[in-house]
């Protein structure tokens, strides 16, 4: 069996997908299995989704994995995608760590004794969680079981951070750039016409005093529904709101 035919056996496509096909043969996951199998990792995920309200209730964050099969499919099976330390969820904000400082980190419980025993059971116990950003609307995270021991992984954290982050994080814009309406599907809030009607407007290029002109509305309306949106979008500003609108082509 040649190296591609044997890649193309272990990459696994999890949740929801546009095009499972043109993802999975994009060479950039051949590129990032064959830096990471280097620097002595046995398998890896990414996991991407918009960076909109989190809902333990949406469609799971689109997952291209090489973890054994059995193992992912009890991950998703029981939800850890939503519940996990190391989920990008979790994740957002933070440096990139260790599995064991992740762990560390995470306050005891019923679903973390169960997600531990699922890892000793495919020995993925050892590795390093990266979180990514840069790419504007989504959110994304790079996990890899190590191969080698605990300490080993410790001893060259920094060194191998610092070889992989601008990878994945080249591989994160790159991914997004070529397969977002991927990546987006099922995934955006659903919003109603008053909603749509407001981002149009802004847009448009008006202010919130002339949006309550037009719209025959108080500011105070004006201000909570902008409130809301910003909530549903994860949006801080009203330039984001419109920005994320336009990206994930909300308008329409």
């Amino acid at each position: 069996m040649s190296t591609i035919d044997a890649f193309a056996n272990r990459l696994q496509v999890f949740g929801a997908c546009a095009s499972v096909g043109e993802i999975a043969t994009d060479p950039a996951w051949r590129k990032l299995d064959s830096c990471v199998r280097t620097l002595g990792f046995k398998h890896w995920t990414y996991s991407a989704a918009p960076t909109c309200a989190w809902s333990v209730t949406a469609a799971p964050d689109l997952t291209l994995s090489t973890y054994p099969i059995r193992h992912m499919a009890s991950y998703f099976g029981n939800r850890f995608d939503r519940t996990s330390p190391g989920s990008a969820e979790a994740q957002v904000g933070q440096p990139a760590r260790s599995f064991s400082a992740i762990r560390e980190s995470a306050p005891p419980g019923p679903k973390l004794s169960m997600l531990l025993r699922l890892n000793r059971v495919h020995d993925v116990t050892r590795g390093l969680a990266i979180p990514l950003g840069g790419a504007f609307g989504t959110r994304g995270i790079l996990t890899l079981a190590y191969q080698g021991g605990e300490a080993e992984l410790d001893s060259s954290l920094a060194e191998v951070t610092s070889s992989l982050l601008a990878l994945a994080s080249d591989l994160h814009l790159e991914v997004q750039r070529n397969h977002a309406d991927s990546f987006l599907l099922n995934r955006l809030p659903r919003l109603s016409a008053k909603q749509v009607q407001l981002l149009r407007l802004f847009a448009d290029g008006y202010g919130n005093s002339e949006v309550a002109d037009r719209l025959s509305r108080s500011i105070h309306t004006i201000d909570k529904r902008v409130a809301h949106l910003k909530a549903a979008l994860g949006a801080r500003s009203i330039a984001q709101l419109t920005a994320l609108s336009l990206r994930w082509d909300l308008l329409s």
